[in-house]
């Protein structure tokens, strides 16, 4: 299984040779980086006692995009990209798309506190950014289309039956970690996670770093945050490109009609 155990060291970013495979862990720890950072300087949580840590999906999307315009030239990211899917009516919105000439990346982000009841969600997110979506992306770039696409899933959480499973969903540790009641889902669900370990994605953890919280009667603890995350392979390779020193702007674009 292709797994990724990162801690939080300061990163280089992309070099113009860099590949995507390279590309896509760098991308990551540049933005866990500024994450652990903005988090030792505020606590969204505050003392507000719930039963999870509530930080809305948004700020690790934000970090995410962010890390990716700051280290791709020409790197662009669009927030809540409007998408369909086959068999649903409604208009779905993917968290980011980010675009680069290099690499273009579809992007969601999820919690993930208690499996039961979230898992779905999370597995939902893996088809939203499968490889079958990134042509919907890529035909509305009106001059370049990326030499690479990825669809990348980032999961916050806190639970470490949760962190050990995704890393190793077919290890019986892993799955006896869990309670009796949950295991049957957890079992049910570890084949899906396998299938698509099969398929060539990328699954991986970071460690964000130790925090104060509060949940429920237990009053203020102090729990560990890890990102879990996980990648396709490469979704097109198209030809290559020769990717241009500044790109167009508003300005010297030709106006319609």
């Amino acid at each position: 299984m292709a797994c990724i155990h990162s801690s939080l060291n300061d990163v280089t970013l992309q070099d113009p040779q860099m590949g995507a495979d390279q590309i896509m862990p760098n991308l990551l720890q540049s933005a866990a980086v500024a994450y652990k950072t903005s988090l030792h300087y505020f606590q969204p949580w505050g003392n507000i006692s719930r039963k999870n840590n509530i930080i809305a999906e948004r700020n690790i999307s934000f970090h995410i995009a962010r890390a990716f315009t700051n280290s791709m030239a020409h790197g662009i990211a669009f927030m809540e990209r409007p998408f369909c899917t086959e068999g649903i009516n409604n208009t779905l919105f993917l968290d980011s798309y980010c675009f680069a000439p290099e690499l273009a990346v579809l992007l969601e982000v999820k919690k993930f506190f208690d499996f039961p009841t979230e898992i779905d969600r999370v597995l939902k997110d893996l088809g939203r950014v499968s490889c079958g979506h990134a042509n919907q992306h890529q035909k509305w770039h009106p001059q370049i289309n990326p030499l690479d696409t990825r669809g990348l899933v980032v999961v916050e959480c806190w639970k470490p039956p949760i962190i050990d499973w995704w890393m190793d969903p077919a290890s019986p540790k892993s799955i006896n970690a869990f309670p009796p009641t949950t295991q049957p889902i957890v079992k049910a669900k570890t084949g899906t996670i396998i299938q698509y370990v099969k398929n060539g994605w990328t699954f991986g953890k970071i460690y964000i770093g130790k925090f104060p919280v509060r949940i429920n009667k237990r009053g203020r603890v102090y729990e560990s945050c890890y990102w879990l995350y996980c990648y396709t392979p490469i979704c097109n390779s198209n030809h290559p490109i020769a990717i241009p020193s500044s790109l167009p702007t508003i300005d010297s674009a030709t106006s319609p009609g």
